[in-house]
């Protein structure tokens, strides 16, 4: 049964054959030169290809040594995507094999070898690498500012507010029955601008609501902010205990933060919030000082969920609740 669920298991032996064939003859004699080993086998192994297959694995093996995440519990395979992320080494590594198939060409044996390097490199680092790249694109890149000066109040008309990054493209959850995942509708439109400093991320939250006016608000901090329409942050800084960080805030400015697992609302932030409403929308203007979740370091990607809920029944959102969301990095 988990061998019918793991795809990589059949690739596990044959990609790590050098390992296995080292270990194999180390056992008996540990005394032996562990790279002449490994030079004579895969000499062998590759045939005319090995010139340009001694390089290719001595790249290949290059970046994997280089400092990287923990590939494993708890954070599954988190090394791998990245392995490629440097410029220009996927396209050494399929310029090296293309040389070694030339090579190879007129060995089938030999030249079936290599393209099962070809095979486990595509599948198991260019295509991870690629969907990564894919949401780098999509990510929200910060750089530290100095000196904001940003007042919590709700208004959000400092001048840095208006070129910072953020998102639009918010989407209804599953509590929309009808579309789950569409884009939401327009006079619901939903912005989060987003800046920071060395300390703190600051968030300028706007959402259009024809209903803006129709609302209330808990006032009590760690209070029940959820039931009513709030903005909500998850954050996940690349930190080894898979943490995650929850914020909310209602358009009094009442906050509630608690970490996960575990929901523990004893660690105060140190959240600052303010909002107001208007007739056609309600803001909410954010301070998040991170020092009691992760520092900054600059190349560092956090995994941050952008969430609108809307408490209000009517055609925009006939199910009384709607939970609408974006993602950004």
């Amino acid at each position: 049964k988990y061998n019918a669920k793991n795809d990589q298991h059949p690739d596990n032996f044959p990609s790590n054959w050098q390992c296995l064939y080292m270990v194999g003859d180390m056992l008996w004699d540990p005394t032996l030169d562990d790279q002449a080993l490994l030079a004579d086998a895969e000499s062998k192994y590759y045939g005319a290809a090995y010139p340009a297959m001694l390089e290719y694995h001595a790249e290949r093996r290059r970046l994997w040594a280089k400092p990287g995440p923990c590939m494993g519990y708890p954070r599954g395979d988190s090394r791998r995507p990245f392995l490629l992320s440097e410029a220009g080494a996927k396209e050494k590594l399929v310029a090296l094999l293309d040389k070694a198939e030339a090579l190879a060409a007129n060995d089938a044996v030999r030249l079936g070898r290599v393209k099962l390097d070809r095979y486990w490199i595509e599948k198991y680092w260019i295509k991870p690498n690629a969907r990564i790249r894919e949401e780098e694109a999509r990510a929200i890149k910060l750089y530290e500012a100095q000196d904001l000066k940003i007042a919590i109040d709700g208004v959000g008309d400092e001048d840095v507010w208006k070129d910072a990054p953020g998102q639009t493209d918010f989407r209804s959850t599953t509590h929309d029955a009808d579309k789950p995942g569409a884009p939401i509708p327009a006079p619901l439109a939903t912005e989060v601008k987003v800046l920071r400093d060395a300390k703190n991320f600051y968030f300028l939250c706007t959402a259009m609501d024809p209903a803006a006016e129709k609302q209330t608000f808990s006032e009590k901090h760690d209070g029940p902010v959820w039931e009513e329409n709030h903005f909500e942050f998850m954050f996940m800084p690349p930190v080894i205990d898979c943490r995650y960080y929850q914020v909310a805030a209602n358009a009094k400015g009442t906050v509630f933060d608690a970490s996960w697992p575990g929901g523990k609302t004893e660690d105060d932030f140190g959240v600052e919030a303010k909002g107001r409403v208007l007739k056609d929308r309600w803001v909410v203007e954010m301070r998040v000082p991170t020092e009691k979740i992760h520092d900054f370091v600059p190349g560092e990607r956090w995994r941050v969920l952008f969430g609108r809920c809307r408490f209000h029944k009517d055609e925009l959102t006939p199910n009384h609740w709607n939970w609408v969301y974006s993602v950004g990095g």
